[in-house]
Order: structure tokens, then C-alpha cells, then sequence
């Protein structure tokens, strides 16, 4: 949905325009190690501004999305739990909840968490009455999933060394995200947990 070039502010080399180049082709390349074939759709919200969308803006937004979903026909979406504490997160989930409605038959909404545990409050978690599934990842898997993440050099190399200050992945949260097993909590398609 974002473009992903507010990560690295400081580089001389890695401009706005193209840092969002570099970001969809590693988007691509991540679909790619994950087996997806299909071409992605990028939306090109700039990077930071997801939650400040208005007017003709915001419209366009979600009515891209209710499109898509309409014309894959798919049965389940997945998007960031609307608690997220990453402020594009939030919009995302938010955006994405206006486009369902916008469906004659909405898929069923499943989100998940990406930032939560790194920087959510406990108001910004599920409540306890949210349902939720536990998808495990067995050895294989979570080596797909790390070569995916680390298709986006961008956020995981040297690869723009010219802002020591731009996002990074460390080792570390490298780690954390590849866990044995992912967590889904199911929205109901009115846009509220059942």
C-alpha cells in the first residue's frame, strides 16, 4: 500500500523515487522466493502519509482495494491488526476495512501483527475475545520466510550505506519474526471482531 521510500530520509544515493523502485522490485523478489506468481499491485501511497489520506484521496485508496478483492474472488484476506503501532499499519487495516465494505461479499478478514510486540501498548493488542489461529511453521517454511525478508536488501543489507540512521531489520528482530508459528486473528467482514 505504501511505497516505502521515507525509510532511509538521509540518502544521497536512494532519493524518494528511487527508494520506492528499489522497494517494489524486492517486493517482487520476496513474492517470488515465496512461490507467488501473480504480479503485484502497488498503490504508491507515499511512504508515512497512509493515515493522513483524505478526501478524493482516501477514496481512490479503497476503491482500488474493494476492486481487487472483488475481481480475485478470493475467500480470505490478510491485513495488519488495526491495533499496530506503526501509524501506515494502522491506516492500512483501516483502508482495507472501508474497501470490504465496498464488497458484495466480503472475504473474511484475517490480520496480524507486526510491530505489537516491539512497540504496542497493551490497549493496542487483541482482546482476549478475538478469535484467533496459530499457523506453525515448521524448519522449511521459516527458511522461506527468512529468504523472503531478506529479498528486501534495502531493510536488510549494506545495501544504502549512506544513512546510518535509516531502517534496518537487526539480527535480532530477524530472529523474533521467525518463529515457529504466526498468529491470525479473525475480523468479521463487518470490520469488527465476532
Amino acid at each position: 500500500m505504501t511505497d516505502g521510500s521515507a525509510s532511509h530520509p538521509r540518502s544521497k544515493r536512494f532519493p524518494p523515487h528511487v527508494l520506492r523502485d528499489v522497494r517494489e522490485r524486492e517486493a517482487r523478489a520476496g513474492l517470488r522466493v515465496l512461490g507467488v506468481a501473480a504480479e503485484p499491485a502497488f498503490l504508491r501511497v507515499r511512504d508515512g502519509t497512509a493515515a493522513n489520506l483524505r478526501g478524493s484521496a482516501r477514496d481512490r485508496v479503497v476503491r482500488a482495494l474493494a476492486a481487487a478483492l472483488v475481481a480475485s474472488r478470493c475467500e480470505g484476506v490478510f491485513g495488519p491488526w488495526p491495533g499496530e503501532p506503526h501509524p501506515d499499519h494502522a491506516a492500512a487495516a483501516k483502508l482495507l476495512e472501508s474497501a470490504l465494505a465496498l464488497c458484495p461479499r466480503p472475504p473474511q478478514l484475517w490480520t496480524y501483527a507486526v510491530w505489537l510486540d516491539e512497540f504496542g501498548t497493551p490497549d493496542d493488542r487483541p482482546p482476549m475475545d478475538v478469535p484467533f489461529v496459530d499457523v506453525a511453521l515448521d524448519a522449511r517454511e521459516r527458511a522461506v520466510k527468512r529468504a523472503a525478508i531478506l529479498a528486501h536488501r534495502s531493510q536488510s543489507s549494506d545495501l544504502i550505506d549512506d544513512d546510518p540512521e535509516g531502517f534496518r531489520i537487526s539480527p535480532e528482530l530477524l530472529e523474533r519474526w521467525l518463529c515457529r508459528a504466526e498468529r491470525f486473528w479473525r475480523i468479521d467482514p463487518a470490520g469488527s471482531p465476532d
